[in-house]
């Protein structure tokens, strides 16, 4: 068996620039500090109220509270269209679940409510054995989604790779003991996720593949 467990935003889901946006919006809404575009993509992949105690260090609990709600509303406000799959997401899922041998799973910063309706508008939420959230789970890069992900599927860690766009990521993968793809389409440069312990960046979906039978097999 192999397992191969997939982040979401900015791996199947190209939503940086929504992101981007409703952080400004947010944080302008409130009268915070706007973090630079460089900074906002650095939290991508962690559960939201520890993004947003990075991005606002100086906020206290119910400062943190109102940025938590207006953070929700402002993406609501903006979401419709554009949660995209990047080009090649769909042929590649499809590939791989045709191999009778292969599994998918989901480990992802969003909510389990969210990012299951992401995956169903794309028709794709049956696609995966488990959607790993931190509603029941630790935040990355704690190696619990993906060991949440192995047991579910009945698997081993010698038998599943994670294939991320973030340094949090691969680190999640490192420590869960498990080999890691990074993707340079999405929130962290190449360099950052070489950094972090990806085996392996992938330029474009075709890649993969080939990549996870040369980590795997």
């Amino acid at each position: 068996m192999r397992l191969v467990v997939f982040d979401m935003d900015g791996t199947l889901i190209d939503s940086v620039a929504l992101i981007v946006e409703t952080v400004a919006a947010a944080f302008g809404s409130v009268g915070e500090a706007v973090p630079d575009e460089r900074t906002i993509r650095s939290i991508s992949g962690l559960t939201l109220n520890i993004a947003l105690q990075r991005l606002a260090p100086g906020a206290d609990a119910d400062r943190l509270e109102l940025l938590t709600a207006r953070y929700r509303n402002e993406y609501v406000a903006r979401r419709q269209g554009r949660e995209v799959l990047f080009p090649g997401a769909l042929a590649a899922l499809d590939r791989l679940r045709a191999n009778p041998n292969t599994v998918l799973a989901i480990g992802t910063g969003k909510a389990l409510r969210s990012a299951r309706r992401v995956l169903a508008s794309h028709g794709i939420e049956e696609y995966f054995s488990s959607i790993q959230t931190p509603d029941d789970n630790p935040s990355k890069p704690h190696p619990q989604m993906i060991l949440s992900a192995i047991a579910a599927a009945g698997g081993t860690a010698r038998e599943t790779v994670m294939i991320g766009d973030t340094n949090h990521d691969m680190e999640m993968a490192r420590a869960a003991g498990v080999p890691a793809i990074g993707v340079a389409w999405g929130y962290h440069p190449p360099a950052e996720l070489l950094a972090a312990g990806a085996d392996l960046v992938l330029d474009q979906f075709d890649q993969l593949d080939a990549a996870i039978k040369t980590l795997l097999e």
